[in-house]
């Protein structure tokens, strides 16, 4: 925490605010702490599908997010959510799945899929797919309509959003 503190006065950022004009009473340093989670799912939600009016795409994978984001080889889930219902695209096959461990980094697990849910149930991937349209609208809806890329997870039954932008 100090050295977070500290880096407010490192060269680089007072050079950074000097540039920018922002007088060194004026800069200030905050610090966030958060739970890590360990997510049994995580998900990216187009809330406009790109090729389907008046859906949505969802895509999961095991564990944690940076399988989605890292280009790993393999894919998710591809679900996607339109008013006559949840149609599954694709299922995972990712051979390994990214979970967070108490050192901060990233341990495998070797996937099986036959024992994964969202695999193995038509029921529950439209359960989630259904959860996941009910938020995704809402928060199209909370932005003035506009369509959004969000990304988040699934721990337990708890569904977390991280963050959500303007879908490209």
């Amino acid at each position: 925490l100090k050295e977070v503190w500290a880096s407010l006065f490192s060269r680089r950022a007072m050079l950074a605010r000097a540039s920018l004009g922002i007088h060194p009473k004026d800069a200030h340093m905050a610090v966030l702490i958060q739970p890590q989670l360990a997510p049994s799912l995580s998900f990216v939600l187009h809330t406009s599908h790109p090729m389907e009016d008046d859906a949505l795409l969802a895509e999961l994978a095991p564990g944690h997010g940076e399988l989605l984001a890292s280009g790993t080889r393999g894919s998710g889930w591809r679900l996607t959510v339109s008013p006559s219902g949840v149609g599954s695209d694709s299922f995972a096959n990712f051979s390994e799945a990214f979970l967070p461990n108490y050192s901060g980094t990233l341990a495998t697990k070797t996937m099986d899929y036959s024992r994964e849910e969202l695999s193995c149930s038509s029921e529950a991937r439209e359960r989630l797919g259904k959860r996941l349209g009910v938020v995704g609208k809402y928060l199209e809806t909370s932005f003035g309509g506009v369509a959004q890329d969000v990304e988040g997870a699934i721990v337990g039954d708890a569904l977390y959003v991280f963050q959500t932008r303007p879908q490209p």
